[in-house]
């Protein structure tokens, strides 16, 4: 008995027929005005849902027989504008590489550096460290003077 009572839950249609003639989704908040007297924050928050609530892609309403064949072909090619120009500007980012190099083939096919070399500016820049840990400065005079208004 409880195989039957699965079986027959699984089949159920999750949204409700009545669902589908509006696009599937409740639009009364589409027709609210916003008080002024309400605030910034809920004024805010109001846009938020109306911004997300324009984007929202109604799958309901594609098995729906309400909607015309040519419905549904424009907003096919609406949303694939939409992802495309966001695909497009996503993919426009700044080449990390070339920035600063003219020709990065021929730095990065370049011969590697001597460790000879490596080794000399680290000998270099530990002796540059310690002469300038080793600078002391001697206060001669007074560095604050007080200053006398006649």
């Amino acid at each position: 008995m409880e195989y039957q009572e699965s079986e027959s839950e699984e089949s159920r249609r999750l949204l409700s027929e009545g669902s589908s003639e509006n696009g599937g989704f409740d639009t009364t908040y589409h027709t609210m005005q916003i008080d002024s007297s309400s605030g910034d924050e809920q004024s805010a928050l109001l846009k938020i849902v109306q911004r997300t609530a324009d984007r929202v892609i109604d799958v309901s309403a594609i098995n729906s027989t309400n909607m015309e064949y040519q419905d549904l072909a424009d907003r096919e090619n609406q949303y694939r504008q939409k992802l495309n120009l966001t695909l497009s500007s996503s993919l426009q980012k700044k080449k990390i590489l070339t920035v600063g190099i003219r020709d990065p083939q021929a730095v990065l096919s370049s011969p590697l550096i001597d460790s000879k070399f490596i080794t000399l500016v680290q000998q270099a820049a530990l002796a540059a460290n310690n002469a300038v840990s080793e600078i002391k400065i001697q206060h001669k005079e007074n560095l604050v003077v007080p200053f006398t208004v006649p």
